[in-house]
């Protein structure tokens, strides 16, 4: 779908339920799934992988986001996906940014 619109910026978040929302009593009673890490990088990865565009601005750099990653995409693609592949084959060495430095 996204490369049908080839939209001018795309951007990824990664789920956190928010207080006083159905998802946030759902999370609490333990009904959620989370995925780690490495998870989260492989799904992104794939994601990165799948998309054809000519000129869009790609960012994964919210507080949510375990992993920081920015560019523009096609020209930037190899490069992101370069980073995503290094953070899934040494995740111990990983820049993945702490829990408790993301402000979530």
């Amino acid at each position: 779908m996204v490369n049908e619109i080839q939209p001018r910026f795309v951007s990824t978040l990664v789920m956190t339920p928010v207080e006083g929302t159905p998802l946030f009593e759902s999370d609490l009673r333990g009904e959620v799934d989370h995925l780690d890490e490495v998870e989260l990088t492989a799904e992104l990865r794939e994601f990165v992988a799948g998309l054809e565009l000519r000129a869009s601005v790609f960012r994964s750099n919210h507080a949510s986001n375990r992993l920081q990653l920015a560019g523009t995409l096609q020209k930037d693609k190899p490069a992101l996906l370069a980073k995503l592949d290094r953070a899934l084959a040494d995740p111990e060495h990983a820049p993945f940014v702490p829990r408790w430095l993301r402000g979530l």
